[in-house]
């Protein structure tokens, strides 16, 4: 119901009240109820009309000329003529009015109606892009917002997962007592957890092999969150035991395969410990930028190609997918509280360090791939271009030597 017509409800109420007031004198009763009564009652006096009848009809009169005067101004149900009301989020969820563009052309009686969302891929941030290339270079121009991208509709889980197999024979004896002993192992780790501890990777570890051992045995931990917990945890172990290069600390899995067969040995849905996995490589990456700044404005070489390296370890375990969620997160908090020339001084050590995955880092840094790629490239040729000019100078250098003492 729109104001128009709440307001008119309430004036017909307060018209029907004045009317059954005013229409008799002093003395008369105030509604139809003790009018009634009077009227079977003997000896009490007809009540007489008031000298205010007109004021009831003057009020339906004022109502009806203000209803007129809101349908000329095109407010009717709530809706303007040519806009729309809509509700802005950004205001605490307050109704406001959005005209209609007065277009030549459109359909609506020659107005075009102005669509609720904007279309982000209009051209501004091409435009955008373009002028930061012309005050700032490249870097600038990669680094300008871009359009968000879309998501993808391919259900094609990444190259790095690693299906689980399930070929142990067992005996039926064999395999309840090795049920028995996982169920007993996951008790073991939530106890751990309620007392304020991490899940240790042994226990981990030890579950995967008896959940392995048993025919691919499922546990049921007693929480959804529990479980991703426990996941989370160990995407973390995998990540450091790649980058340690001992898969000792997994059982002797490769971290692809343990990752995998854990997710399913929890109970994990393959999608979701897809999530699980490129969450934690991107907070990975996230803290390791941190720490590649903080070594970067001290001057620490060491600490900086460090920081580097923890990067280049988490991205080649797990790689992030071109374009996802994850990565553009990170790039948009990082453009944010990194400056420019630090970012572009750690892509380009980062792109000779692990060149095949330049392009990704990009995407961390808050560049656009497209563009720094073919910049890193050129920069690349002149660097090695320039190295084999000063081999060239130096061989000639050495034989203009050796010739003058053979002379």
């Amino acid at each position: 119901m729109s104001d128009t017509q709440r307001w008119l409800r309430d004036t017909q109420r307060k018209v029907q009240d004045v009317w059954e007031r005013q229409m008799y004198s002093v003395g008369a009763p105030v509604n139809r109820a003790e009018l009634a009564r009077m009227h079977r009652s003997p000896g009490i006096a007809a009540p007489t009309a008031s000298a205010f009848w007109w004021l009831p009809l003057a009020a339906v009169a004022g109502g009806v000329a203000l209803w007129q005067l809101a349908s000329r101004l095109g407010v009717r149900g709530g809706r303007r003529s040519g806009g729309r009301w809509v509700r802005d989020r950004s205001l605490g969820g307050k109704m406001i009015f959005i005209p209609d563009a007065d277009l030549p052309g459109s359909s609506n009686g020659g107005k075009k109606v102005r669509p609720l969302y904007e279309d982000p891929d209009d051209g501004a941030a091409a435009a955008a892009a373009e002028a930061a290339a012309a005050a700032g270079g490249v870097w600038a121009a990669a680094s300008s917002p871009q359009p968000a991208a879309k998501p993808s509709v391919a259900d094609e889980l990444p190259e790095w997962w690693d299906e689980p197999r399930f070929l142990v024979y067992t005996t039926f004896s064999r395999k309840e007592e090795l049920q028995r002993q996982a169920r007993l192992v996951l008790r073991e780790l939530q106890d751990a957890k309620l007392q304020g501890l991490d899940y240790p990777i042994s226990g981990l570890v030890s579950l995967r092999t008896l959940c392995h051992e048993a025919g691919g045995y499922q546990v049921k931990p007693s929480t959804e969150s529990g479980r991703d917990a426990m996941l989370r945890h160990a995407v973390q172990a995998a990540i450091a035991a790649a980058q340690a290069g001992s898969y000792s600390l997994l059982g002797g899995d490769p971290p692809a395969k343990f990752i995998c067969g854990l997710a399913h040995d929890l109970g994990v849905p393959d999608k979701r410990a897809v999530e699980i996995v490129h969450g934690q490589v991107a907070a990975e990456c996230r803290e390791a930028l941190v720490t590649a700044e903080a070594a970067y404005r001290s001057g620490d070489q060491g600490d900086l190609l460090m920081a580097l390296y923890r990067l280049a370890g988490a991205l080649n375990t797990f790689p992030l997918p071109r374009g996802s969620a994850q990565g553009e997160m990170v790039g948009r908090q990082v453009a944010q509280t990194m400056d420019l020339a630090l970012r572009k001084q750690i892509f380009l050590e980062f792109g000779a360090v692990s060149p095949p995955l330049a392009a990704l880092m990009a995407e961390l840094l808050g560049f656009d791939p497209d563009l720094v790629m073919a910049e890193l490239a050129r920069l690349q040729a002149a660097e090695a271009a320039e190295q084999q000019q000063e081999e060239q100078q130096q061989a000639a250098s050495g034989e203009g030597s050796a010739t003058g003492g053979t002379a």
